[in-house]
C-alpha cells in the first residue's frame, strides 16, 4: 500500500510541476529567450532549419572563337 501511494504521489506532483514549468513559460518571455524555447515548450529552431536562398547563377562565360571567321583581327 505504501508504494502505491508513493507512485501515485510522485506521479502527480512530477504533472503538476510540468503544468506549472508550462505556465511560467507561457508568461515569461525572458526564459523562453534565455532558453530558446517557444511557449509550449518546444525549442526554437526554426531559424536553423529554414532554407538558405538559392544562389544566383553563375554568369555566362563567353567561350573563345574556334575558327578563324570568328576571330578578332590583330591589330597593326
Amino acid at each position: 500500500m505504501g508504494v502505491a501511494v508513493t507512485v501515485l504521489l510522485g506521479a502527480l506532483s512530477g504533472v503538476a510541476v510540468i503544468l506549472l514549468w508550462l505556465r511560467l513559460l507561457r508568461r515569461s518571455p525572458q526564459i523562453r529567450d534565455a532558453l530558446a524555447v517557444q511557449s509550449d515548450g518546444t525549442p526554437d529552431i526554426v531559424a536553423a532549419t529554414e532554407p538558405e536562398e538559392t544562389p544566383a547563377p553563375p554568369p555566362a562565360v563567353r567561350s573563345e572563337p574556334t575558327s578563324r571567321k570568328e576571330a578578332p583581327h590583330p591589330a597593326r
